[in-house]
């Protein structure tokens, strides 16, 4: 299956949809990295709905769905760019074990005290002005439920979202009844049925089709009837933004002393990125030559 993600307009109904399916790019997304197939379903869920999300709003900046569990995963995080690439990070608790069965509240909210928000960094936003956070509440019986429940409470729109994983692939759907306030016209071939037969098309997506099938396959097998207009075709892709350079600076704002005493047994300071698990291995020289460069090199 492709990796990519279709916005689709269905102009009868004055709603608009998404569907995204991954399949390559959540592989490279976990490379390196082992987790329980319960951890990686629900990772692979949380980065379909952060996909979703991001392509459904209108701003300049990345998007991010944060889960701080408090079960056996510690943290998700899954960050989406204004082109849709993404990267993703797990953080588990290490004496946990983990049930084949497990649900997402015993992933993520055994004792009800789990969160999740959704952040929207707008790049064009003042400088004292903080990201915007939304809460997910973490109700429900799986984390598409969790989403839709957001969206409907936050936007007050009518929302359905259907996730799926089986922890090499993932997908899911949106569809949304577009406001009608502030005077908005309905199409001339407005259809007042026509988002109930949506939502309910929708609800009707198997977890097979959202893991084995390409976008535009999902989309024609549960909306031919409809006829949406797409309206954009997009390749999510992984993509870490981490770089030697970063670890750099950190390694400058530690100081040289501070720096030396983080060395490991082999006198190695080892900064690992816990979204794309690379290994930025700088030696005691290698420090130590931070610190003696000129300040010019060092801007």
């Amino acid at each position: 299956m492709s990796d990519a993600l279709l916005k689709l307009l269905f102009e009868n109904a004055s709603a608009r949809g998404e569907v995204v399916t991954l399949g390559e790019s959540f592989k490279q997304a976990l490379a390196g990295r082992t987790y329980p197939k319960p951890v990686e379903k629900l990772a692979g869920e949380t980065v379909a709905a952060a996909l979703l999300a991001r392509a459904a709003l209108s701003y300049k900046g990345p998007a991010l769905i944060q889960i701080v569990g408090d079960g056996p995963v510690q943290l998700i995080t899954v960050e989406v760019s204004e082109n849709l690439q993404y990267r993703l990070a797990i953080l588990l608790d290490e004496e946990s074990v983990i049930a084949d069965d497990a649900s997402m509240k015993d992933l993520i909210n055994v004792n009800g005290q789990g969160r999740c928000a959704l952040i929207l960094v707008d790049d064009e936003r003042p400088e004292n002005q903080m990201p915007y956070q939304g809460i997910v509440p973490l109700t429900g019986d799986n984390f598409a439920q969790c989403m839709c429940n957001y969206f409907m409470s936050s936007e007050q729109v009518d929302t359905r979202i259907e996730l799926a994983s089986d922890g090499e692939h993932a997908g899911g759907v949106f569809v949304q009844k577009m406001p009608t306030m502030g005077g908005k016209e309905l199409p001339e071939n407005y259809d007042e049925e026509a988002w109930h037969r949506i939502s309910t098309f929708t609800q009707t997506v198997k977890d097979e089709e959202l893991t084995t099938l390409d976008a535009e396959t999902v989309a024609r097998r549960l909306f031919w009837e409809e006829e949406p207009k797409v309206i954009g075709e997009f390749a999510p892709v992984f993509h870490c933004n981490c770089s030697k350079d970063a670890v750099e600076n950190v390694i400058r704002q530690l100081g040289e002393e501070e720096a030396l005493e983080m060395l490991d047994d082999n006198g190695n300071f080892v900064a690992t990125c816990r979204y794309c698990n690379t290994h930025h291995t700088f030696t005691t020289p290698d420090i130590q030559a931070l610190f003696q460069k000129p300040k010019s090199e060092l801007n």
